[in-house]
């Protein structure tokens, strides 16, 4: 699929890109399970970068986009803010019902994980952003998964948050040399952390992808 992708794709996509699922938990008999919603917040806040600013963020929600209402069931720590409330109450600048599978992922300049999942486990996602052939980009959050300390940033990946996303993207457009050391991050990290032979022929596909 990557190498179809690169015989398709000519010019890549300038902006962050992301999709998957924002979906409210269940509120169990003590009430709303604030310990367990802090992806859903920082996947809120992602959808509120493309509400703010379209021409730098494609994040958007193509399966659920159903949030935690703040109003009813506040949770300490997690509050919205304006552009969230206002996405919270209309949704529809920020959905996408479109399927999309990794030769879509690699027309974009720069893809995005955050905390909680598209299809798979944190790993699995981030494997997956690797081998598209973009710069990856990953939100800032408490969350550690194992491999962790196998990442920095500015060499495997660019940290992000709410408050951030825009100025680290326009400092890595405004230095190739920058965007280029995350390119070549990303195709080593999975032959120093990664195994199998799936894994190097993928690796060997993003090489042949296009260059942004």
């Amino acid at each position: 699929a990557l190498m179809d992708a690169n015989e398709t794709t000519k010019k890549r996509d300038p902006r962050v890109f992301w999709r998957g699922e924002v979906a409210a938990h269940p509120v169990k008999r003590k009430g709303y399970p604030c310990k367990s919603e802090r992806g859903n917040h920082a996947r809120l806040a992602a959808l509120a970068l493309t509400a703010d600013d379209p021409s730098h963020f494609d994040v958007k929600c193509n399966v659920g986009c159903e949030a935690r209402d703040a109003t009813k069931w506040p949770c300490p720590g997690l509050a919205y803010d304006a552009t969230m409330r206002k996405i919270y109450a209309d949704n529809s600048s920020i959905r996408d019902p479109k399927f999309y599978t990794e030769p879509d992922y690699a027309n974009y300049k720069y893809v995005l994980n955050l905390p909680g999942k598209t299809d798979g486990s944190y790993s699995r996602n981030l494997n997956h952003l690797w081998y598209v052939g973009a710069a990856v980009l990953l939100w800032d959050t408490p969350s550690v998964e194992w491999y962790y300390p196998a990442l920095k940033h500015g060499a495997t990946h660019a940290a992000v948050n709410r408050t951030t996303a825009r100025a680290v993207v326009e400092a890595l457009d405004a230095s190739p040399d920058k965007y280029a050391r995350l390119l070549a991050g990303a195709r080593q990290r999975p032959r120093a952390h990664g195994g199998g032979v799936r894994q190097r022929l993928r690796t060997r596909a993003v090489d042949r992808l296009p260059q942004p």
